[in-house]
Order: C-alpha cells, then sequence, then structure tokens
C-alpha cells in the first residue's frame, strides 16, 4: 500500500476500523479503533487525519494529557466531537496537523 501524501490542511471524515485492520500497513488518514479493556472506551487511536501516522488520544482522567468528548458518542463516531485540538507535533515526530475532532469530521484549525 501507497503511503498517504501528508497534508496538514486535510479535512476528512473519522472512519471507524477494526484494532486488526488499524494496526496493519493500510490505516489511512482519518481512521479510527477503540480500546477498551474492561468494557469501557478507555483510548481511542487515530491516524493522523495530516499524515496517516498511528497515535493515541487518551479519554481516561489521571493521564497525562487526556481529551474529552464534547458532543456524540465514542461508539457513535458520525457524532463525536472532542476537546481540545488535536495537534500532531512535528517536534514528537508528527506532520504538523493541528485541528478538531466535530461532529465525526477531523477539520484543521
Amino acid at each position: 500500500m501507497i503511503a498517504p501524501s501528508v497534508d496538514v490542511n486535510r479535512t476528512v471524515k473519522a472512519r471507524p476500523v477494526s484494532g486488526a485492520a488499524f494496526c496493519d500497513d493500510n490505516a489511512q488518514p482519518g481512521d479510527i479503533t477503540t480500546f477498551e479493556p474492561d468494557g469501557a472506551v478507555e483510548e481511542l487511536a487515530i491516524a493522523c487525519p495530516g499524515c496517516g501516522r498511528r497515535s493515541l488520544l487518551p479519554l481516561v482522567k489521571g493521564q497525562h494529557c487526556r481529551w474529552t468528548v464534547t458532543a456524540g458518542d465514542v461508539r457513535n463516531l458520525a457524532s463525536l466531537t472532542l476537546s481540545p485540538s488535536i495537534f500532531h507535533r512535528v517536534e514528537d515526530g508528527g506532520c504538523g496537523w493541528h485541528g478538531y475532532l466535530r461532529s465525526g469530521v477531523f477539520e484543521p484549525c
């Protein structure tokens, strides 16, 4: 599979995928899977909307950095809105995409 091009201005719908599909080499920008070790969603794994590189968004209190569901449901991505913004920092090996997940769409700032 050809790696997606980098586009720090990309807008893309969140696309739910299975954990197995997310972990293979075909993950595309906007792909999301959930981690639910005890039945509750603790983290979202996303493929960066800008470059497709995978990263985690913790949703559980006590993590050093966490996101809050401000609208919708983590099991219905078309409705999901998170806060704060998502920043795929260049300093941390990311592409520089910075934006929000609002109503199931990754939108750059």
